[in-house]
């Protein structure tokens, strides 16, 4: 069905799958990356410095956006594949697990090293 959607939606509009069976039809420059540099940029922050998860189509462009575009395990192959990283499944809380050791990380090496 994405792929027929894909087809045939008017210019400007985009069809992408959000996970579990579902499908967005989204604006074409309307996505989670626009949106979070339209954030970043509001509060002076960069995207560079920033690490987001994904597990669906929808989060392509944000994990190409971000610094550190870490994908789960039960994402879709091409988007694990674009990914700078995987973390285990949402079921495993692989969020979870990949923020504590990159915690731990910093502890390793000191925060000083990260703070700008």
């Amino acid at each position: 069905m994405l792929d027929q959607l894909r087809r045939t939606m008017p210019s400007g509009v985009v069809a992408t799958s959000s996970g579990r069976g579902s499908i967005d039809l989204i604006a074409d420059d309307v996505n989670k990356g626009t949106a979070l540099q339209w954030l970043a940029n509001r509060l002076g922050l960069r995207v560079d410095d920033a690490v987001a998860f994904g597990d669906g189509g929808n989060d392509a462009e944000l994990l190409a956006v971000v610094g550190h575009g870490v994908a789960m395990a039960n994402a879709p192959d091409w988007l694990r594949a674009r990914a700078d990283d995987v973390a285990a499944s949402n079921s495993e809380a692989g969020v979870q697990a990949y923020v504590e050791r990159l915690l731990d990380d910093l502890d390793e090496v000191g925060l000083q090293a990260f703070v700008q």
